[in-house]
């Protein structure tokens, strides 16, 4: 009796989908013909890897394949590139993390077999591509007509100064990441140079940012954008050049290119420069206030290295004195100010037009927060004056009477359970808080607590009739947490909310305490929890086996939800094993 009673748990257990596939089954559905848009897979093995692309073949549903840390040599790349090219509708292909570097043949295969395709987007970061074989693949992706995005971020491409511009400037890239790659200089400055002859950049990254689509921390050789590149930078950007974006955060540039660009700011179509965690100073800053008040087009603006209080008092006087200006995003982090430069700007915030401010890691203290806060929290008049106002980076208390906030983030500030707490008991008056922040922040169990009693009070629950069930607070959709100490205790706490809470879509709780209990409450409030689209427990105490149940439940939401069904209803094979199973009981019973 007890193996009948097995029997008919294990069918059931498979007809509704309890057990979760592995790889091999995935790739399995693959072969069977399944129409799968997007494929993302980590750590396949060789083997797996032949399996893979042999189901490829003229997948024509196949839009998006993105491999992380794969095994990949000469002979499963070649026949994974063979299948992919018959994939008539994929565009976007990245191949991350697998030592492409290693395989000499990878950019001659790729040419070989991809050259016809329609890629528009290619990734192949953080592959230790260098030196011959770097320049062997930028020739091959200038062959894709299509292509639009590339990304060659984290590699070693040291002095490929001339390859890079001559791929740039032949090619039909319009957005270019090189972030942390080694660019010198000197290569830096033949990139410019060349990109000011013919280029349809209009996105171009040569940050040292560590911050990667991939989530964690990647070492890399750190560009060097600075003093000998700036004057061709400049006539690049004054040549009329198509960029709107330009990234070089946290490199070399130095006031004297600040003093330059801002005297030719009226002439320059950038909507976007982020500079900050470079050489520029409070003299830098100045330079940048008097330029702003040419300023036609730039919309965003991260300005760094030690401009301190003299600094951001000279740009903010100029924004007040002309609010229209079309700058509504100002990034001042890590920039060494202080209490005393808060209390001198507080006022001129009211007037300066802002739609954003930042200046977490600076040296502001509660006395700073104090100052600026008290004038977000000023009620009437002047939030009525001043509704365009979106988000300030500072602390919880700005929460409660500027409404108008939508993201806050405290990533990296010791801000502890009883911030956490303030924030949750801030979150009654504010209806327009999408995002929050709060990354290695000192945050533990009791802190979540609080956390989830305010996801589970300020949210009708699911049992409420549809016509009711619209959220008290309809805005919070993303919540970080990594890198804290929240344990298994903290996530039965926001298991517990989730089961009310129909509204949070992205939670990450990387980089904690919490083992499978955690992990199998928080499973159990995903299969109840149809809005959840991402929940990221990467480098906890947890087993594989609970990780990729989790995974598994959100990729298959995922895919249900791009082929537009519902997910609650018994497959086919489900019901065939039911039928099995009843079938089995009844004949042993006769």
């Amino acid at each position: 009796r007890a193996s009948q009673l097995f029997c008919f748990a294990l069918c059931v257990t498979v007809a509704l989908g309890v057990l979760p596939p592995s790889p091999d089954d995935f790739i399995g559905r693959l072969a069977s013909g399944e129409q799968i848009p997007r494929i993302r897979f980590t750590e396949l093995d060789t083997a797996r890897v032949h399996k893979m692309a042999s189901a490829l073949t003229n997948c024509d549903s196949l839009q998006e394949i993105e491999l992380i840390r794969s095994d990949l040599n000469e002979d499963n790349l070649s026949q994974l590139f063979v299948a992919l090219s018959t994939c008539k509708n994929l565009h976007t292909l990245k191949l991350m993390g697998c030592s492409l570097g290693q395989i000499p043949s990878f950019p001659s295969l790729f040419k070989q077999h991809m050259a016809n395709s329609q890629l528009q987007l290619v990734s192949f970061m953080w592959n230790e591509l260098e030196g011959s074989i770097a320049v062997e693949l930028l020739d091959a992706l200038s062959h894709l007509h299509a292509l639009r995005i590339v990304d060659l971020s984290f590699n070693n491409l040291f002095e490929l100064g001339s390859p890079i511009a001559r791929f740039l400037s032949s090619s039909s890239v319009s957005r270019f990441s090189c972030n942390k790659c080694g660019i010198e200089d000197s290569s830096s400055n033949q990139i410019f140079t060349d990109l000011a002859k013919q280029s349809k950049l209009n996105y171009l990254s040569f940050s040292n940012e560590d911050w990667n689509e991939l989530g964690i921390y990647i070492s890399g050789t750190f560009n060097e954008v600075g003093l000998e590149s700036e004057k061709s930078l400049l006539e690049y950007l004054v040549s009329g050049s198509e960029v709107s974006e330009l990234d070089l955060s946290k490199n070399k540039v130095s006031d004297s290119f600040v003093a330059a660009f801002s005297d030719n700011l009226s002439y320059i179509k950038l909507t976007t420069l982020r500079l900050t965690g470079n050489l520029i100073s409070s003299v830098g800053a100045y330079h940048i206030s008097q330029g702003l008040v040419y300023n036609r087009n730039l919309y965003y603006l991260g300005i760094g290295g030690k401009i301190n209080d003299h600094g951001m008092m000279s740009i903010m006087e100029t924004l007040a004195a002309y609010p229209d200006n079309p700058l509504k995003v100002l990034d001042l982090s890590n920039n060494n100010i202080t209490a005393d430069g808060c209390k001198s700007v507080a006022p001129l915030i009211t007037t300066a037009g802002l739609l954003g401010i930042r200046l977490d890691g600076n040296l502001i203290g509660d006395e700073g927060v104090s100052h600026i806060t008290s004038v977000l929290s000023c009620p009437g008049d002047w939030i009525k004056r001043n509704s365009i106002l979106k988000y300030l980076t500072l602390q919880p208390n700005t929460l409660k009477c500027n409404a108008n906030i939508w993201y806050l983030d405290l990533s990296q500030n010791n801000i502890g359970d009883l911030g956490l707490s303030h924030i949750a008991k801030s979150l009654q008056t504010n209806t327009n808080l999408a995002i929050i922040g709060l990354a290695v922040a000192g945050i533990g169990d009791t802190g979540v607590e609080h956390l989830s009693w305010a996801l589970k009070e300020f949210y009708k629950p699911y049992f409420v009739e549809e016509s009711l069930s619209t959220s008290l607070h309809s805005a919070l959709r993303q919540i970080s947490l990594s890198q804290n100490q929240i344990s298994d205790v903290g996530a039965r706490s926001l298991a517990d909310a989730l089961f009310y809470n129909n509204i949070i879509q992205d939670i990450d709780l990387s980089e904690n305490n919490i083992s499978d209990i955690g992990g199998e409450l928080l499973f159990a409030s995903l299969e109840k929890n149809k809005a959840i689209v991402s929940l990221s427990l990467n480098k906890n105490p947890m087993s594989t086996e609970v990780q990729y149940k989790i995974s598994h439940l959100l990729h298959e939401r995922e895919t249900q939800d791009e082929k537009g069904e519902t997910g609650d209803g018994i497959s086919f094979v489900g019901v065939l094993m039911l039928v099995l199973g009843i079938t089995y009981l009844v004949r042993r019973r006769a």
